[in-house]
C-alpha cells in the first residue's frame, strides 16, 4: 500500500524488492545478481527475456519462460495480474517464495523447477481464482493456497511424491501424497502418509467430516492449516519442527480419537482418548500413561485444544 515513489538504479544481490499492494509506482534501472530486476507495471501481451526478478502489477498476457529467478525474494510475484503464463523456469533459494499470485487469476503456471525457497515454493493468495498449475517440481517447499478456489492443480510433484489437491470432492481416501490440499472437501481420509517439507503438510480450505491420522507432518511453514473448516477429526499424528505446528482460523475441529483405544505405552497396556504429538509441548505426565495433564491450545480465542496430547511420537504408542 505504498504508491508513487521511485525506485531506480538499485543494486540487489540474494535479495530483491517486495511488493505488496503496489499502485503508480516508477520502478526501472535496478539489477538482481546482475540481471535486470524486471517490473511491469499496466502491461500487456509481451515476452518476459531477460530477468533476475519478475514483479507484474495489473498485467495481462505476460509470458515468462526458461528464466533463472533464484536467490532473490519472490522469484516472481504477480499482483492483479491475469491471463499470463509462468512456464519453464528454475525458481529456487529464494528468501521467502518461488513463484506469489494475489488477486492473480486465469494464469497458466507449468513445467516450473521450484526447489528450496525458504517459506513457500508457490503461493496463491488472497482472490487468485481459475489458475492452472501443472507439471511443476517442488523440493523442500511446495504450494500454499490462501482463500483461493476453482483453480485446476494437478500432476506436480512435492519430494517426489504427489501434490494431492482436491477441490469438491466428497468420500475418498488420499493413498499417497507428499503434500495434501483440500477445498471445500467433505468426508476425506488422509492417512499413514509423511507430508514434510512442503510449506503446509495438510491445508483445508471449507472442508469438513474428513479424518486426518497417523501422519508425520515435519519440516514445514505451517504443519496443519485450516481455514473455515470444521467437524475434522485430527488425531494421532506427529507435529514436528514445523515453523507453526498449526493455524486455525474460523475453525472447530476434533483433536484427539472419536473412541477409546487400547494401547501400550512404555510396556504397560491403556484404554483412553488419543490426541496428537506436538513437539512443543510443554505439558506434564504425572501418571506416565503418555498422555499430557494439561491441555494443548489450537486456538485460544476459541478455546480449541487437543485435550489428549500425547507424551511421544504415535510410534510409541
Amino acid at each position: 500500500s505504498s504508491n508513487n515513489n521511485t525506485i531506480t538504479g538499485n543494486v540487489f544481490v540474494n535479495d530483491g524488492l517486495f511488493a505488496y499492494r503496489p499502485y503508480q509506482n516508477t520502478v526501472g534501472g535496478n539489477t538482481v545478481n546482475d540481471k535486470p530486476l524486471v517490473y511491469l507495471k499496466d502491461v500487456s501481451d509481451y515476452k518476459v527475456e531477460d530477468a533476475g526478478q519478475v514483479l507484474l502489477v495489473n498485467c495481462d498476457n505476460i509470458t515468462v519462460e526458461n528464466l533463472d529467478l533464484s536467490n532473490t525474494s519472490r522469484g516472481i510475484a504477480l499482483w492483479k495480474t491475469k491471463n499470463s503464463k509462468i512456464s519453464n523456469n528454475n525458481v529456487c533459494n529464494n528468501n521467502f517464495v518461488g513463484i506469489s499470485l494475489s488477486s492473480s487469476s486465469n494464469n497458466t503456471i507449468t513445467g516450473n523447477n521450484v526447489r528450496n525457497n525458504n517459506e513457500e515454493g508457490i503461493s496463491l493468495y488472497t482472490s487468485s481464482n481459475n489458475n492452472t498449475i501443472t507439471g511443476n517440481v517442488f523440493v523442500n517447499k511446495g504450494l500454499s493456497v490462501f482463500s483461493s478456489y476453482q483453480n485446476t492443480v494437478k500432476d506436480n510433484k512435492v519430494n517426489g511424491k504427489p501434490l494431492v489437491y482436491l477441490e469438491d470432492v466428497s468420500d475418498c481416501k488420499v493413498e499417497n501424497a507428499g503434500q495434501v490440499i483440500l477445498i471445500n472437501c467433505s468426508n476425506i481420509s488422509v492417512e499413514n502418509l509423511d507430508l514434510s517439507n512442503a510449506s503446509i503438510g495438510v491445508d483445508l480450505l471449507k472442508t469438513r467430516n474428513s479424518r486426518i491420522s497417523n501422519n508425520t507432518v515435519c519440516n514445514n511453514r505451517y504443519g496443519i492449516y485450516l481455514g473455515h473448516s470444521s467437524n475434522n477429526k485430527i488425531y494421532f499424528n506427529n507435529f514436528i519442527h514445523n515453523t507453526y505446528n498449526v493455524k486455525s482460523r474460523g475453525s472447530t475441529n476434533i483433536w484427539n480419537s472419536p473412541l477409546e483405544i487400547t494401547y501400550t505405552y512404555d510396556g504397560t497396556t491403556y484404554k483412553s482418548y488419543l490426541g496428537n504429538y506436538w513437539d512443543d509441548y510443554e505439558g506434564t505426565d504425572a501418571e506416565g500413561d503418555g498422555i499430557g495433564n494439561t491441555h494443548y491450545s489450537i486456538d485460544s480465542k476459541s478455546d480449541e485444544s487437543d485435550d489428549y496430547p500425547l507424551m511421544k511420537p504415535f510410534e510409541d504408542y
